[in-house]
Order: structure tokens, then sequence, then C-alpha cells
């Protein structure tokens, strides 16, 4: 149930959020942003099996056949802190398919997004897929960190406000 994916980059995002820029083989049969994933991973000879949510626009899917999943090392995590201190360029997980309901509204309505901390990857996946498509109603996010060394994808959420502010 499983499809074979490559981790092509591992990318520091904040400093305990990591990005990992993941090549899934051509079976894997995409996603619509907001949706999330299973990740299978074997740990000391255990398979383990985790949620986390797609943080790429589909567009990067369908175009260079990538996806991003932007993970928070959490504290005392097994996966997530195995994510973080093991996972390099060339390591192969397992990606199942896609799956959720948290979607692009259809048809297009004023969407307000809230969210607070790792809890903006789903977001960022929608918020560039809208831009991408000049989604024609209005949008807006408010999004909560404690500092802000905490921000996570500032760059593209400051793009995409800037290209995209009313």
């Amino acid at each position: 149930a499983y499809t074979p994916a490559r981790v092509e980059q591992v990318i520091q995002e904040t400093t305990d959020t990591l990005t990992f820029l993941i090549r899934p083989a051509r079976r894997w049969t995409g996603f619509r942003a907001g949706q999330h994933v299973n990740i299978c991973t074997e740990i000391d000879g255990i398979r383990r099996n985790r949620t986390f949510s797609l943080s790429s626009s589909p567009l990067l899917w369908e175009s260079q056949g990538l996806v991003t999943l932007t993970i928070k090392r959490l504290p005392g995590g097994l996966v997530t802190n195995w994510l973080h201190d093991q996972v390099e360029p060339g390591q192969v997980i397992g990606l199942g398919e896609a799956f959720g309901e948290f979607l692009i509204p259809e048809p297009a309505q004023p969407v307000l997004f809230i969210a607070g901390g790792s809890g903006i990857t789903p977001v960022v996946s929608q918020l560039e897929t809208m831009a991408a498509q000049d989604y024609p109603a209005p949008v807006t996010l408010l999004y909560f960190v404690r500092t802000h060394r905490d921000v996570i994808a500032g760059e593209k959420l400051r793009a995409l406000a800037s290209r995209h502010s009313a």
C-alpha cells in the first residue's frame, strides 16, 4: 500500500522544523491541496507509520514529480525525531496515497485560514495552489507562532502576500 519515495533534499525551516523534498515513484497518484499522507519507515527493525500534511502545491507534483512534507520535531516523538536525526538525501521512505477533506472550496468563496505553528503546512499548499489558479475570492490568513524564529515557510508566505495582497 506504500509507494517508494526518495528524499531529494532536506531543508531547515526553523530550529525544530525540516522540509523534506521527496520524489515518489511514478505510480503514486498525487494529491489535492490540503491533503495529508501516511509515511512508512523502519526504525530499529519495526515498521512505523505516521500521518503528515503535504506542504507543497500539487503543481510541484504535476510539473516535477516532487512533493514536500514539512515536519516539526516532536519532543519524545519516535518518528519525527528519527526523520530529523537520520533521514538524508538519497534515502527512501514509503508514501501512502493522499487523503483528507481539508480542500480548497469549490465553487470559490471567501476563505479565512487560522493556523498556529506547524499547522500552517496544509495551508501553504492551499495558498500556493490558490495563487497559481488566481482564486477569485478573498483569502485571509491569520498565522500564530511563539516567536518570529518559529515562522514556517516565511519566505513563501511573504512572497504570496506581496504578489496577491488587496
